[in-house]
């Protein structure tokens, strides 16, 4: 398991792992686009399987904008593709999404730099993959970003009155 800060609020809670941040910030977003109010023209940029075996699997494709510094940096913003989500980011901790597009973009990418450090992935696990693409040099939406998740190990437990939580299973340290 590798330890995150979330801080306190927030629109996500208990959060205490990369892996439950993932788990939840997708579960969160795919809550929000399967709710026909939130999602009114039927937008499917996030697919997501939980499978038989307690694994997970999908991806997410969304428009970004990507902006560069005068110091080299890069900047990404991806805006959220639905209507009237209620997104509040924790505050102080490692970490503050600006919206839910944000936040599975920022605990994948969190959980990429991991998978790719062989100290915290000793069984070189590759669950995540992450791709940016520009289309133009300049302007909104001149990108795109597409997170793509294939065996997520997920920890599933079941509630006495049958409802069912996924939380990301530790497999990074």
């Amino acid at each position: 398991m590798t330890a995150i800060t979330w801080g306190t609020g927030g629109t996500l809670q208990g959060i205490t792992s990369v892996e439950d941040y993932f788990t939840g910030s997708i579960n969160y977003l795919y809550a929000q686009q399967n709710t026909s109010a939130k999602n009114p023209s039927n937008i499917q940029n996030l697919t997501r399987t939980i499978n038989s075996t307690g694994t997970m699997s999908g991806s997410l494709t969304v428009p970004a904008t990507f902006t560069g510094a005068a110091n080299g940096n890069i900047t990404v913003a991806a805006a959220s593709y639905l209507t009237g989500v209620t997104w509040v980011a924790p505050t102080g901790g490692d970490t503050q999404p600006a919206n839910e597009v944000i936040a599975v973009i920022d605990s994948a990418r969190r959980l990429k730099v991991l998978e790719l450090d062989t100290s915290k992935n000793p069984n070189n696990a590759n669950y995540i993959s992450v791709a940016f693409a520009m289309g133009a040099s300049s302007g909104s939406n001149n990108g795109s970003i597409t997170i793509s998740f294939s065996g997520f190990p997920l920890d599933i437990t079941v509630a006495n009155n049958g409802d069912i939580t996924y939380s990301g299973k530790a497999y990074l340290s």
